[in-house]
């Protein structure tokens, strides 16, 4: 019994850490997108 809710813990933090990393690159690239964009159109 133990095991299975460390497993179902770990499973969460793994799942919540992806979500995480994923959402932090995608902010990144999309403000790389706007600001390249931006510079384009100043310069």
């Amino acid at each position: 019994m133990p095991q299975k809710s460390e497993f179902f813990v770990k499973n969460g933090l793994n799942k919540t850490l992806f979500f995480k990393s994923s959402y932090i690159y995608n902010l990144k690239l999309y403000l790389i997108r706007f600001y390249g964009s931006s510079c384009a159109v100043l310069g």
